[in-house]
């Protein structure tokens, strides 16, 4: 119990023998300057709870390795549940900037073929395939298969467009 930014007190809490420092308190301000604090008296990893996404980027630049945000994890718990399709999970990227889904694949139109059939847009990209609990990076000319996970990320303002490709089923 006391003050994350006195020095003193963290020395005496021997944070250089900590492997991690977690400030989570509801003031961002003090979470930032925390970790600022510990990562110099030797602690391994620091995480701050921030609570403005447009700090999100500014946090890991200046050195704080991790950090967390009650919006963003709001938000991407409510995603999970709005999101059409076989949907498995949805994260935001970047803020919220993009999304990143996780898909399975059983009988919707992109079932059996190449990644290049699938249209799609600028702004989307298939990062990678999960098949038979295997993990790889797919080409041009990988079909996808019923049952496989698909991960993809999509800039927010492609969500729609992707829902609609990912979405669509046979006949």
């Amino acid at each position: 119990h006391g003050d994350g930014t006195d020095k003193s007190l963290l020395q005496e809490e021997h944070i250089d023998q900590m492997d991690a420092f977690i400030a989570v308190t509801g003031d961002e301000e003090s979470n930032i300057l925390s970790c600022l604090l510990a990562n110099p008296l030797g602690v391994k990893e620091t995480v701050a709870r921030v609570n403005k996404a447009a700090h999100l980027p500014l946090v890991e630049a200046i050195g704080i390795a991790h950090s967390v945000s009650p919006r963003l994890s709001a938000v991407n718990s409510i995603l999970q549940y709005i999101r059409q399709g076989k949907v498995l999970s949805s994260v935001s990227v970047g803020g919220d900037a993009a999304e990143m889904l996780g898909l399975v694949d059983e009988e919707s139109l992109v079932a059996g073929k190449r990644v290049y059939e699938l249209g799609l847009p600028k702004g989307i990209l298939l990062l990678g395939v999960i098949r038979g609990g295997e993990a790889f990076i797919p080409s041009g000319q990988t079909v996808i298969q019923p049952q496989d996970r698909i991960v993809l990320l999509s800039l927010r303002e492609k969500m729609s467009k992707l829902e609609g490709i990912v979405s669509k089923k046979k006949e």
